[in-house]
Formats: C-alpha cells, structure tokens, sequence
C-alpha cells in the first residue's frame, strides 16, 4: 500500500511542479509520514487508523498526517517534536547524526523520521492530540514545504 500512495504522489507531484529538488523534498517527506504511521502500528494492539492529506498551493505544499495512538505515548511524542522544533539548522544536523548513530530499540521513537523532515523543510512541526478514549489519542501531524511557483499548463 505504501509504495502504490508514493508512485501516485510522485507523478501528481511531478505534474505540479517543475522543480526536481521540491519534487523530491515532497516525496521523502511523504514517505517518512507514512513510515512513521506504519512502524508506530507495527506489534501494536489498538485501533489502527489513519488519515493523510497533501495540499498543494503555489508556494506551499501543506502535509497533515493523523493516526490514533496510545495515551500513554503523547507525553513522549510531544516531548521530542517540541525538542526539534527548539533546534538551529546547526543542531538539528548534529541532533539527526547522534540518532543516526545511536541504535533505535524504542517502539515508540518517530524521533529520525520527524528530525529528518524538520531539516528537509526547515520549518516548525505542528501537532495535536485529540481524546478518543481513555486510553487512545488521535495524534496530528501538519508539516509545510516551501515550494516557490507552481507549473502553469
């Protein structure tokens, strides 16, 4: 499924815009949102659910992911995109190259995909929890690339 949604995103996209590099920029960030969505619902046992939408606008492509997670993660997930957001362009470099380094063992860490996408777009990550239930949360993500001017047909 995942690879089926990025063939489709890359030709839209392509069809969109002229530049290469944006076009590729969008793809990886496309593919490190769903990436996220997949390995947080890998050995999970709650509700799977998600949604994504790309917008794309003359000079912004707008991502919005949300998926349902547990409660009992927000506290963390929260935690670590506040912390990215906090960083230079110089430390979210040496930041990404210390979790590239580090061995990954939590089942909970987004933190390489969400680090990788704030350096791509250099701007902030904006989120929100929402209640579902007690123990589930509704999490959103809304990442925005700067595109510059779209291809006129």
């Amino acid at each position: 499924m995942k690879n089926k949604i990025i063939d489709e995103f890359k030709l839209i996209v392509s069809n969109y815009y002229d530049n290469v590099t944006i076009s590729k920029k969008a793809v990886y960030i496309m593919e490190e949102l769903l990436s996220n969505v997949i390995n947080y619902y890998k050995n999970k046992s709650h509700h799977n659910y998600f949604s994504l939408n790309c917008e794309l606008r003359s000079d912004e492509m707008l991502f919005e992911v949300e998926n349902t997670i547990r409660a009992s993660d927000e506290s963390f997930i929260e935690s670590q995109i506040n912390y990215f957001n906090s960083l230079n362009e110089e430390e979210l470099k040496n930041a990404y190259q210390q979790f590239v380094t580090r061995t990954l063992e939590s089942d909970q860490t987004p933190s390489l995909g969400l680090i990788s996408i704030r350096r791509k777009t250099n701007t902030v990550i904006d989120y929100w929890f929402k209640d579902q239930s007690i123990s589930l949360k509704a999490f959103g993500v809304k990442v925005q690339l700067r595109v510059g001017i779209k291809h006129e047909n």
